[in-house]
């Protein structure tokens, strides 16, 4: 930790470090005339949280790629903290879409109220996320006797990776 700002999801052990997970700040609630404010910053928070998972599923390609299908109990937990943070981000879009249709102070403050809580909820998914991702690329670093399929099997390990995943949900 530098400066109070906590810069890893992961303690020492490299294991998930629940304290700076759960280390989130509400998002402030403004009165309805400014409610653009709150729907442009949820706007904001979907985009990044999309965005975290497209990066994470540079992250799980990559792990796929190089193991095959061989999940371990750190390469699940990473697959469940995407699935929750896509669930969340689902939600927040169906209570931005309702935001945009309350006119009434009182049933905005009753989504404004559900989206904050949502929102606080889908930043404790994305740190989750984070730090799984961090396991994730720490143990591709570390396990160098594993190397990555030449280029011209990219493709083919890719497509090998989908499969796995299927099977795994199924």
């Amino acid at each position: 930790a530098q400066d109070g700002v906590i810069s890893t999801f992961l303690d020492k052990y490299s294991r998930p470090n629940y304290f700076a997970i759960r280390l989130v700040i509400p998002a402030e609630l403004p009165p309805i005339d400014l409610a653009e404010i709150l729907m442009d910053m949820l706007k904001m928070q979907i985009l990044r949280r999309k965005n975290c998972i497209a990066s994470s599923n540079w992250v799980r390609m990559k792990y796929i790629c190089q193991y095959g299908s061989k999940a371990d109990e750190t390469f699940i937990m990473h697959d469940s903290a995407m699935r929750k943070l896509q669930q969340a981000i689902e939600e927040l879009t169906n209570l931005l879409d309702q935001l945009k249709l309350a006119y009434e102070p009182v049933s905005y403050g009753r989504i404004a109220v559900q989206a904050q809580q949502l929102d606080k909820r889908a930043q404790i998914w994305q740190n989750l996320l984070n730090g799984r991702n961090e396991q994730l690329e720490r143990r591709l670093a570390r396990d160098i006797s594993l190397p990555y399929p030449p280029a011209i099997d990219v493709r083919m390990g890719i497509s090998k990776s989908y499969q796995v995943i299927n099977h795994m949900r199924t």
